[in-house]
C-alpha cells in the first residue's frame, strides 16, 4: 500500500482506524432527510458515487417527513 499511497502524492493526511494502522479515507456520497426535531428519518448512503439516488424517491421521503 506504500507504493500505492507514494504514487498518489497525497496533500491530506491519513488517517488511523482502531488498530493504528495509517489508511486511506475517501468521501462517500450521502443523503438525509432530517425531520423538524432533529432526527433523520431517512438515509442513503452508497460508495460508488456513480449510483444515484432516484429523484423521485428523495422527494416522496422528503414528502413524507412532518
Amino acid at each position: 500500500m506504500g507504493i500505492y499511497i507514494a504514487a498518489m502524492d497525497l496533500k491530506n493526511p491519513l488517517q488511523k482506524n482502531k488498530t493504528g494502522n495509517k489508511r486511506l479515507v475517501l468521501p462517500v456520497p450521502a443523503i438525509y432527510v432530517i425531520d423538524s426535531s432533529g432526527l433523520v428519518q431517512f438515509s442513503y448512503v452508497n460508495p460508488n458515487y456513480k449510483v444515484r439516488l432516484h429523484e423521485e424517491l428523495l422527494l416522496k421521503a422528503a414528502s413524507l417527513v412532518k
